[in-house]
């Protein structure tokens, strides 16, 4: 009976222990982190140089690398490709840029925004997927009435009677195979939305990490097999169907590397990617009639890498700023939190454990702690009993969270 009161009082403590180290913590950032102020960065395709637009004391401040001040009007005329709306207002719009007419159409065409976000990586994604038909015969691309999964085979799944449409599952799946396809799809990565000017279908993952294109033409299936550097490992596909077509999609690897599929016969483009960590980093893709900008950006970091449209590097920046964790407020919750954990993670989509431990100098705050609590306990007591160690030893590896546990559930005389 007394062993399973004393097990019982250790699992409360637990409890306690656990739900501490995800509240505390969450509260002490709610109540004294800071917005970190932002920038925003540019490449002028007309003076060459790096612009920032930066967010203090509620005001924009404009500048270039040098630290030349730009008033809102003149920092527009320098990023033409961003701010043709507003110059076709004031009616400044250039006539050419490096020799190149300036036509607004054309502007629209090659300005180019993607990203891909950790999150949009490290997500579980449901394995069924609408497959468009590419050549619709209208302009608009309307939403098939059945599904597709990819596990031992390829199968459509009637969304109407949710049975499996034969006919189809059989002609696409055999077009996979003929093709040298492996099951099951380790991951099938399209861009499922009407709201887009065309379809490319999907890029796929076989089992045996090869790469594939498939897409239905007449409801007809079309598969194209993407031949791969020697060590290339895909995780991820970004497709982004694109008016320019330039290219299909921009592909991720095991080891960080970012390669374009062109539509030059799939023809695979390296992007530079020095520093980019796809667990931690948003990457961002821009492009204009002339540049490229490839951008990586962490909580705490931003490096911007300017191609030319070969994508041979132009320039490149890179800048750091102090975040909470850095800052006084930072250092302090070091010493009062020895971990802090979290049900979810700014870079994933899975719902988890995420244990995040402090330095050492929690044990200052521990170690004084448990002082306290040997006089406190000492006096309540009346003496001090061999059991009341374990108590001590919560209270020193855990800091506050064993501290409040203990004194909240407290050991009987």
């Amino acid at each position: 009976m007394i062993f399973s009161a004393k097990l019982s009082r250790y699992l409360v403590l637990f409890t306690i222990v656990v739900l501490s180290s995800i509240i505390f913590p969450k509260f002490y950032s709610m109540l004294f982190d800071r917005a970190i102020p932002g920038v925003r960065i540019y490449y002028s395709s007309i003076n060459h140089n790096f612009l920032f637009m930066r967010y203090t004391d509620g005001t924009y401040t404009r500048k270039d690398k040098d630290g030349k001040i730009f008033a809102r009007e003149e920092f527009e005329r320098l990023t033409p490709f961003l701010s043709y709306r507003q110059l076709a207002y004031r009616e400044e719009l250039p006539d050419s840029i490096s020799g190149v007419a300036f036509d607004i159409q054309k502007v629209r065409l090659n300005n180019i925004q993607l990203k891909i976000k950790p999150t949009a990586i490290h997500k579980y994604t449901i394995p069924l997927n609408p497959l468009f038909e590419s050549n619709p015969g209208r302009p608009d691309l309307q939403m098939p009435n059945e599904f597709f999964r990819i596990s031992d085979k390829m199968e459509f799944i009637n969304c109407t009677s949710n049975k499996i449409e034969t006919e189809l599952s059989t002609l696409f799946n055999k077009a996979l195979v003929e093709k040298g396809f492996s099951f099951p799809a380790k991951g099938i990565y399209g861009n499922p939305t009407t709201r887009k000017p065309f379809d490319e279908g999907y890029f796929i993952i076989d089992s045996n990490n090869k790469l594939f294109h498939l897409k239905r033409v007449n409801n007809k299936p079309y598969v194209k097999k993407i031949e791969l550097p020697d060590g290339v490992k895909v995780v991820y596909a970004s497709v982004r169907e694109l008016n320019l077509k330039e290219f299909y999609a921009i592909l991720v690897t095991d080891n960080n590397k970012l390669f374009i599929v062109s539509y030059d016969n799939y023809k695979l483009i390296e992007v530079p990617s020095e520093g980019y960590d796809r667990k931690n980093m948003i990457f961002y893709f821009k492009g204009n009639m002339f540049y490229r900008e490839i951008s990586f950006v962490s909580n705490n970091s931003i490096k911007i890498i300017v191609t030319d449209r070969n994508y041979k590097v132009v320039d490149t920046y890179k800048e750091t700023w102090q975040t909470n964790k850095d800052s006084f407020v930072g250092d302090i919750s070091n010493y009062i939190f020895p971990f802090k954990l979290s049900l979810t993670d700014g870079n994933n989509r899975f719902v988890n454990f995420y244990l995040e431990f402090a330095d050492f100098r929690f044990l200052f705050f521990s170690f004084i702690a448990t002082i306290f609590f040997f006089f406190y306990n000492k006096q309540r007591m009346g003496k001090f009993q061999l059991s009341q160690v374990v108590d001590l030893v919560i209270i020193l590896l855990t800091g506050i969270y064993g501290l409040l546990a203990v004194m909240l559930i407290r050991e009987e005389k």
